[in-house]
């Protein structure tokens, strides 16, 4: 499998996948070992939002996203990435990604976490949204968590 992915990482990352030819001699560098260069490779098109660059190396079977690959794409806010990873690879956010999305204020990101992963809401996460002042993203955590309505939509 090593042997394919390198021929495949040399081959096609220089032509076919947005990537700069710097990041490519990353992933491609001599001396370190290949599983993390692939990873490297994964981390860079996560945070860059190559969606078609991510659905291309998946395609060919280059393992190597990894839980913090998915939190990369919370932080950035790259919902179609983050949705394609959960469907076809076995990896999920950690709260690290949930809280940086809620940072960066990502509610689309806040709201496909807590539902199809079934994250668990903290106070940390509340006391976030509120320090942003975002409070959008608040009253969508505070109503998911205590499963009531805030108290301004109570009639």
């Amino acid at each position: 499998m090593n042997d394919i992915c390198l021929k495949y990482l040399k081959k096609e990352a220089l032509y076919n996948l947005s990537i700069t030819s710097i990041d490519c001699y990353i992933l491609v560098k001599p001396r370190m070992h290949l599983l993390h260069c692939i990873h490297l490779g994964w981390d860079k098109l996560a945070k860059k939002g190559s969606f078609n660059d991510i659905k291309l190396i998946h395609k060919y079977g280059i393992c190597g996203c990894t839980q913090q690959t998915l939190n990369y794409v919370a932080s950035n806010g790259h919902l179609d990435i983050l949705d394609y990873l959960y469907k076809n690879t076995n990896n999920k956010c950690s709260f690290i990604g949930l809280h940086r999305a809620i940072r960066h204020e990502h509610i689309h990101i806040v709201k496909y976490l807590i539902e199809q992963q079934n994250m668990a809401i903290t106070k940390e996460m509340l006391n976030t949204s509120l320090n942003i002042g975002n409070f959008d993203i608040f009253e969508y955590l505070f109503e998911k968590r205590f499963r009531i309505k805030p108290y301004h939509h109570l009639k």
